[in-house]
């Protein structure tokens, strides 16, 4: 049997300062591009300054960009949230996927059991983890306009553009 070949990660932040969504969408096309090269898929949720980000790809590669990200001084009060191993990738075909946390709706949310991502911890991974997926293909932003993308949809258990 197959060991699980991805790491999937995922964790809660603070913005440090203040900061726009032009400047969170400046962030993910960066992260895009150097995901790319290291096969690294996941989804950020950028809600009331809080970040709700979940990386998945190669265990090392996963690994490293949780490091520096750890060490990005533009973001506070990192907490993970789960790492697991995984077999298949929620984020098939995005190397980022961004959503605008402050256009999701509260009754969205409550669906998860929380208003505010910091009522979120460890015992509810879970939840964070199906919440940036459904936010991501519910309210999606294309990270270099302020359209959205064509629809992401389930297939076969993962997340496609279609």
């Amino acid at each position: 049997m197959n060991e699980p070949s991805l790491l999937r990660v995922s964790y809660k932040s603070v913005a440090a300062g203040p900061l726009d969504l032009p400047a969170v969408r400046s962030i993910v096309r960066e992260a895009a591009a150097n995901n790319a090269r290291l096969d690294i898929s996941g989804g950020l949720v950028f809600r009331n300054a809080q970040f709700l980000q979940i990386l998945e790809g190669p265990p090392a590669a996963v690994r490293a960009v949780y490091e520096r990200i750890a060490d990005d001084r533009r973001h506070r009060a990192m907490v993970q949230l789960s790492s697991d191993r995984a077999v298949n990738r929620l984020f098939t075909g995005t190397w980022m996927a961004l959503s605008d946390g402050d256009t999701i709706p509260t009754a969205f949310c409550l669906r998860f059991g929380f208003e505010d991502f910091a009522e979120l911890d460890a015992v509810i991974a879970g939840q964070a983890i199906g919440f940036v997926r459904d936010a991501i293909a519910e309210f999606r932003l294309d990270i270099d306009t302020a359209s959205r993308p064509r629809a992401l949809q389930p297939v076969n258990g993962r997340l496609m553009l279609v």
